[in-house]
């Protein structure tokens, strides 16, 4: 038995051995004894002996992970009693021994912590006697300082644990952490605020100054975590470390106390300046006397009441690692504070407090340099000054007495930043970022904000610029002595840049274009006398380029220049950016001209170009530019007229495409710049005319390179055609040319009829339709297609064709394309479109070739704007759905005979997203009626849909969750399946049917756009049909009955988990929400009472009879039917229902 002490001590040896403390070989019999016992529910009260009876940190480690892991993948299977036992055991754990394991082994204190959370959380929804931890938790904090840190140490896991997160039981873990929000945050948040309002006072005495350091860090990690806190359950990406806004409860209202960012600056201070402990210093400086050792957080004061008094200033010295981490801590959550909702303030007053305080404590880290010599809290005190401009406007700002001083201070401190440019280039982006944010509203605010201000932002700019310059000539002539990530090689970095510079040059716009100008030259006169090498010039002259085009960017939109009187003798600004421009053109005529030509310069001539693009191209330039100078514009740059202009464009781009095939990011960004001017459209207003429809594609038609592409498009010239990996851009190509192809057809001017000009650009298309014919020797021989030499020409067939039926968008292109696809319609077997059927059942393994035909398919089939529409005596809806059911059966049946992958979402899921949304937009392109393949006894439909189902069943409900994104065609299929083949769908076994029910039950809870909604109407469309039939003698009738007798907790889950939702307010549709709810409570009265008497036992007394009007409310005027007049009846009751309660519970 595992109480026998010598196999306990054996056991402690094998964990010894298991975390590499002997032999090769006793770690392999480690590995053999141990793995399985971690990986067996049946272990759990094996691995709690150890727990109790050993003292190895090593065995004590291994026990507590893998309870952890047994409980998370296993906790259905394992007994309640056992659950309760563990729980317990490991909470009496941490009273009797966390305060030891804290001083000698804090990473094992850790993994017990974590334990207990992991119970707390999984168990949350099972019980409300679960729910009460802050009562437990409670005890530590009465006891001595170690049992405090231990205390607060689990409140700072559980506040994490519960954060809601995607995955598998998403639902589930939403409904948990939306629980533990409304019974028990706020609790936990009041203990972590009132401690440190009593470390603000002096209220706190520990003796060693380590144990009161570590019980500061530990409360104010509680504090970060429980304002970080997802209220909204949106999971937020952990790529990025800002949040928008703090999305705080109306009754968290200590927060609404200006003192609570005070006494978080003055914490930060004391990290700075107090040599002696921070409590001492902070009874020094003003704060009441101190309680008796060990006394707990729970103290009388109230956290409105935190003190004024302030840290008395010391002088600055070396803080250990630990006092760093608390200042690090305290910028942290002021971050937060500064992200406060707007609405959460009730009164204007409270905002403006909270607001100065926050301008007051930012000015007094400036003009003291507190702490900024550290990254970490400077990257920290960069991000407060960006949160407290973002999310105030500048009118808001201009109200604080103290604006005019923090924005002097803010200059000074951002232009020291700017001159130590190589220091933390990431965080100066937050410090830009406040200067750019307030360019826009200087023009509303000119007579209230400081005079200053104007010249603050057109030197910060200009300090910028020179730290560009700086930047590149270091990377280039010491790139191995750099630490830093070059922004000319990160697409991010260097688009965070450009943006913020973008906003910055309207200011005073003239000074900082003329100061660009003179850097344009001085680089270039540098590089012609060999001052500079060819990398320093290079490095430069691209950083320079990008910044012509972010300066130029500036005017987009009607976003017009802030010019002061300084700015006049510079002229019109079109004439400084045509100066500006006239010297890119130049340089990129200079390096056209070399093959070495470096592809960063490349992308920053692209980036040039589409910033002209935006401001300069089409009709919108002459409005732009000849209201002050006719010709003006197209003179500087040394063209005759616009159509010149537009020509410089062009130019640039069929050149990239002939001599740029190896940048594949030239290529990527070249055919995205010619797709923009073939499809951009601008709605231009004039004084002197009504508004009208200006097409920028119109005007390349004129242009001699564009008609020199769209007339030898498949040239071998054009090299990047030919690049392997570049087939996605062949798409970008076609879908671009063929979008001039039918602006030319369809204009009045063109030669030729339209199927004369159309065979004439597919003519490579069916060169090479002819070659893959003729290997199958005309369909008798498809097994040919499998030669090596088909694939190539395969595959950039159905890219090429997807881009050309992109562009079909109105019935006329679309109806050409399909005579041509479809060219014997009376013999369907010979058409051009039957080969991709042939393709589809030898390639379906080869995910290089089948993902693109079955896109190719699927937009093919989908009735993008009504485009495809046959006419009435026509049977061409009903040959294109059976040429894709063909399609999609030879690839599916497949597919779903192959276990093994390599690469599970590449060779699997993503092609199975993209069949299943090939037949969604055949069922719903509304040109077949479904109808005749029954009465004439065709199976085409039936296959396609119980394959189609298959593909469904064949995805996981852990997998679907985790590819959600790529897989939301999942979801619209069973909407439309649902919705219209409920019988065929009622075929299924009741267990699949439930596995479906679980799939779109998780799938309420999505934050893909749509996916929530797919899933309301699914329900409705399931639940409809089942009350309709539940009572029918009709086979459907017993299927029916047949379900809900053998999955009776199907539906009832997600009843319960669309009230949960309707009751916190997650879901921001209520009528999306009612349509399929009304139907659930009918079918299922007994669990709808069964929801009512649970939410009100949870109740206090007045509360209670308040609910229940709202239930008897909610039904009020609703019969037991499911009419649509009955649903917009109860959508209404339901509307009042979710804003009373949440109004009540609140």
């Amino acid at each position: 038995m595992m109480d026998d002490a010598a196999q306990v001590q054996q056991l402690e040896l094998l964990c010894q051995a298991f975390y590499g403390g002997g032999s090769k070989s006793e770690q392999n019999e480690a590995h053999q004894v141990l793995l399985p016992l971690a990986s067996n529910p049946a272990n759990v009260p094996r691995l709690q002996v150890i727990l109790a009876k050993s003292n190895n940190l090593q065995a004590l480690l291994f026990a507590t992970a893998g309870l952890t892991n047994l409980f998370t993948k296993y906790w259905s299977q394992i007994p309640e009693q056992l659950k309760q036992d563990t729980r317990h055991f490991v909470l009496n754990y941490l009273y009797q021994r966390g305060p030891d394991l804290l001083h000698n082994a804090p990473e094992i204190l850790g993994h017990f912590v974590r334990l207990l959370c992991r119970i707390v959380r999984l168990s949350w929804l099972e019980s409300v006697s679960n729910q009460k931890i802050v009562e437990q938790v409670n005890q530590f904090l009465t006891a001595s300082t170690a049992h405090w840190v231990v205390g607060l140490s689990i409140y700072t896991e559980l506040t994490q644990e519960m954060q809601p997160q995607m995955g598998r039981q998403m639902a589930r873990l939403r409904r948990t952490a939306f629980s533990f929000r409304d019974t028990a945050l706020l609790d936990i948040f009041k203990v972590g605020a009132q401690t440190l309002q009593q470390f603000h006072s002096g209220a706190i005495r520990v003796p060693n100054q380590q144990e009161e350091t570590q019980l500061l860090k530990q409360v104010l990690q509680l504090t970060h975590n429980c304002l970080s806190f997802d209220f909204l359950g949106t999971v937020p990406d952990d790529a990025t470390d800002e949040q928008t806004t703090v999305m705080l409860p109306q009754s968290w209202t200590m927060l609404k106390d200006e003192a609570f960012p005070k006494t978080l600056f003055d914490l930060y201070e004391l990290c700075w300046t107090s040599r002696d402990g921070l409590l001492a210093s902070a009874t020094a400086a003003g704060g009441p006397g101190a309680t008796a050792d060990g006394a707990g957080p729970m103290g009388d004061d109230a956290i409105g009441g935190m003190a004024s008094g302030g840290a008395a200033r010391q002088p600055l010295f070396n803080p250990p690692q630990l006092r760093i981490d608390c200042a690090q801590l305290c910028l942290s959550s002021l971050v937060l504070v500064a992200a406060l909702r707007r609405s959460f303030f009730s009164r204007d007053q409270e905002r403006a407090d909270c607001l100065s305080q926050l301008i007051l404590g930012t000015s007094k880290i400036i003009d003291k340099s507190l702490g900024l010599h550290n990254d970490m809290c400077y990257h920290e005190f960069c991000r407060l000054l960006g949160k407290i401009n973002a999310a105030n406007q500048l009118s808001e700002l201009c109200t604080s007495k103290a604006f005019a001083d923090w924005t002097a201070k803010l200059f000074q401190f951002t232009m020291n930043s700017l001159e130590d440019w190589r220091r933390l280039p990431n965080s100066k982006h937050y410090l830009l970022g406040v200067w750019a944010h307030m360019v826009s509203p200087l023009l509303f605010f000119r007579n209230t904000v400081p005079r200053q201000l104007d010249v603050y932002i057109q030197r910060i700019t200009t300090a910028f610029i020179l730290s560009r310059m700086q930047l590149a000539e270091a990377m280039a002539s010491q790139p191995d002595d750099m630490d830093l990530e070059n922004p000319l090689h990160n697409e991010v970095l260097r688009a965070e840049q450009l943006d913020v510079l973008t906003q910055l040059g309207r200011c005073r716009y003239g000074d900082t274009a003329t100061k660009v100008l003179e850097l344009f030259h001085e680089t270039r006169a540098a590089a012609e006398q060999k001052a500079i090498s060819r990398e320093v010039f290079q490095e430069k002259i691209t950083w320079l380029v990008y910044i012509v085009g972010a300066l130029i960017g500036g005017h987009w939109t009607g976003r017009v220049p802030m010019t002061s009187a300084d700015d006049e003798t510079q002229g019109p600004s079109h004439v400084v950016n045509a100066e500006l421009a006239k010297l890119v053109f130049k340089l990129i005529d200079e390096t056209n001209k070399f093959a070495d030509t470096p592809e960063s310069l490349e992308l920053s001539y692209l980036y040039f170009l589409e910033q002209f693009r935006k401001v300069y191209i089409g009709e919108h330039a002459k409005q732009v530019v000849n209201i002050q100078s006719p010709d003006r514009f197209a003179a500087v740059l040394g063209a005759a007229n616009d159509d010149e202009v537009l020509g410089l464009l062009v130019t640039k781009i069929g050149f990239n495409l002939q001599q740029r095939a190896d940048m594949e990011d030239v290529i990527k960004r070249t055919l995205a710049l010619f797709h923009e001017l073939a499809s951009g459209m601008n709605i231009v207003h004039c004084t002197d005319r009504s508004p009208h429809l200006i097409i920028s594609g119109r005007l390349l038609l004129s242009n001699p390179t564009a008609n020199y592409l769209l007339q030898h498009h498949r040239n071998e010239e054009f090299k990047f055609l030919h690049v392997r990996g570049y087939g996605k851009y062949r798409t970008t190509y076609y879908f671009t040319l063929a979008k001039l192809l039918f602006l030319r057809i369809g204009s009045s001017g063109s030669r030729g009829t339209a199927a004369e000009q159309f065979e004439a650009f597919m003519a490579p298309m069916s060169t090479v339709f002819d070659q893959l014919w003729q290997q199958t020797a005309d369909g008798t021989n498809v097994q040919a297609l499998a030669n090596p030499q088909c694939r190539a020409p395969l595959i950039g067939l159905v890219r090429d064709l997807r881009g050309i039926c992109m562009a079909c968008n109105t019935t006329e292109s679309y109806s050409t394309l399909f005579a041509w696809l479809v060219n014997h319609p009376k013999q369907p077997g010979k058409s051009r479109i039957h080969l991709f059927t042939w393709a589809a059942g030898i390639w379906w393994e080869d995910s290089e070739v089948i993902i693109p035909l079955l896109k190719f398919t699927s937009e093919f089939v989908h009735n993008r704007s009504q485009r495809i529409a046959f006419d009435q005596a026509s049977a061409n809806g009903i040959l294109l759905f059976k040429e894709v059911s063909s399609i999609l059966v030879s690839y599916g049946k497949r597919i779903l005979e192959k276990h093994d992958f390599r690469d599970l979402y590449k060779e699997k899921y993503k092609a199975l997203a993209v069949a299943l949304e090939m037949f969604s937009h055949a069922l719903n392109g509304n040109y077949v009626n479904f109808g005749v393949f029954d009465v004439y006894g065709d199976g085409t439909l039936n296959d396609s849909l119980k394959l189609s189902l298959s593909m469904c069943l064949a995805i996981p409900d852990e997998d679907l969750q985790s590819y959600i994104r790529s897989l939301k065609p999942y979801y619209s299929f069973l909407d439309l399946a649902t919705k219209n083949f409920m019988p065929q769908v009622l075929e299924l076994s009741p267990p699949m049917l439930a596995q479906l029910v679980r799939a779109v039950e998780e799938g309420l809870c999505s934050f893909e756009p749509g996916v929530a909604m797919q899933c309301c109407s699914t329900i409705d469309n399931i639940v409809t049909f089942f009350y309709q039939k539940l009572n029918s003698r009709e086979p459907e009738g017993q299927a029916v009955r047949i379900f809900l007798e053998s999955q009776p907790q199907s539906l009832k889950r997600v009843l319960q988990l669309m009230f949960q939702l309707v009751i916190t307010g997650e879901f921001t549709s209520v009528w999306s929400m009612s349509r399929p709810l009304l139907g659930l409570i009918l079918l299922h009265e007994q669990e709808f009472l069964s929801i009512k008497q649970q939410l009100l036992e949870q109740q206090s007394k007045d509360r209670k009879l308040k609910l229940e009007g709202f239930f008897a409310e909610l039904m009020t005027d609703v019969d037991s039917t499911l009419e649509n007049k009955n649903k917009d009846q109860f959508t209404r009751n339901l509307y009042q229902f979710s804003s009373h309660v949440r109004q009540s519970l609140a």
